[in-house]
């Protein structure tokens, strides 16, 4: 099940998704130049939803939020830098 993050402007319908009784646990990966403090926010009281979020550690637009997991990356790394913290 994937869940449409972006047909509402504040993630309500994901959170309705999840009302549906066969999804179990749910793992949110969010890898772009910014937090997913958004994910974060959302679901940090939903137990079986797990957020990744992957960023660049300079570049925060708003309030930084916590992940289950998140990573920071260093400004201007390259694909390799990227590509290895990822598999790590």
């Amino acid at each position: 099940v994937l869940l449409q993050k972006y047909s509402a402007p504040d993630n309500q319908t994901q959170k309705n998704q999840l009302s549906t009784p066969a999804i179990r646990r749910i793992l949110i990966i969010d890898l772009d130049v910014h937090q997913g403090n958004g994910n974060a926010v959302l679901f940090q009281e939903e137990e079986r939803v797990k957020t990744f979020s992957m960023q660049c550690k300079a570049n925060y637009f708003s309030k930084k939020e916590q992940s289950d997991l998140d990573i920071e990356l260093p400004v201007g790394c390259r694909d390799e830098t990227y590509l290895s913290t990822l598999r790590f």
